[in-house]
């Protein structure tokens, strides 16, 4: 699997966290921007058939600026995949675009 899906599948995690803990419903109205990664180190790739764990853990979210920082991490069979540090905001959706 290439390192951007990679990053891709860690922040979809990170999404899904914000709405967990943000307690939003499914279908708020709020679209997610990925706004920026910092930190990312990547060990090894993914081959077929690996069983790829993602977490992702809060570390700080702005609720007035309505952005937010998340730790993630891929492994799999407990050996480290990548890592990063990922921004990003949350806007309301507007029917005028």
């Amino acid at each position: 699997m290439p390192d951007a899906l990679v990053l891709e599948v860690m922040a979809q995690v990170a999404v899904i966290l914000t709405f967990k803990t943000l307690d939003m419903p499914e279908r708020s109205g709020q679209l997610f921007f990925f706004a920026g990664i910092d930190k990312t180190k990547f060990q090894r790739r993914p081959s077929v058939g690996d069983r790829m764990l993602v977490e992702a853990r809060v570390e700080r979210i702005m609720k007035a600026r309505g952005v937010g920082r998340f730790s993630t991490r891929a492994t799999i069979d407990d050996e480290l995949v990548a890592q990063a540090t990922m921004l990003a905001a949350v806007r309301a959706h507007s029917d005028d675009q």
